[in-house]
């Protein structure tokens, strides 16, 4: 994390996040703290901009309750710091997970039949967002402003570039522009 984070002062990028992935979907830890333990640690130890929570392999969501005792982890030693969905965001669960997390990354349930490397369905990707959109009043968003060392950061915009990203392969475009 040190390399990363002198690496980030050097660019003087200090408004590009460093999301760290304590669940990595396709690793096994080979110690014995559990989850909500080692994102606390990355909080405090690493300086994690965001926690990213990931289920056992792409499209396949983590344990709710695992993710529900990260979420009291990190609000325990910084409640500013997201934690967010890595794997398993679906139209029907993402409501549910947003009461958790602060946002998500999603791929797979965008895709044709579900499958990580078939182009975006258009219909699964508006489907996603509107049930997002359903989401209970209380549900935390990750389209809020996340304060964090005396820096402000726009969690909002993420959202746009990660959607422009799973939606570029298909619709051909060569650079960044509007989705």
């Amino acid at each position: 994390a040190a390399a990363t984070l002198r690496e980030r002062r050097r660019l003087d990028a200090g408004d590009i996040a460093i999301l760290m992935n304590i669940s990595p979907e396709f690793a096994s830890p080979i110690g014995t703290r559990s989850f909500a333990q080692i994102a606390k640690s990355t909080v405090v130890s690493s300086l994690a901009d965001g926690i990213l929570v990931s289920g056992p392999m792409a499209g396949a969501g983590p344990d709710t309750a695992v993710l529900r005792e990260v979420r009291e982890a990190v609000d325990a030693v910084d409640p500013e710091v997201p934690v967010i969905l890595n794997t398993g965001a679906r139209a029907e669960t993402i409501a549910e997970m947003l009461t958790i997390a602060d946002g998500c990354i999603v791929g797979s349930s965008l895709k044709v039949d579900g499958h990580t490397w078939n182009r975006v369905d258009p219909d699964r990707a508006r489907r996603f967002v509107d049930a997002a959109r359903r989401a209970p009043v209380g549900a935390r968003r990750g389209c809020g402003c996340a304060r964090r060392r005396g820096r402000s950061r726009r969690w909002g915009r993420s959202w746009y570039w990660w959607v422009w990203a799973l939606q570029w392969p298909a619709t051909g475009r060569t650079g960044p522009g509007p989705v």
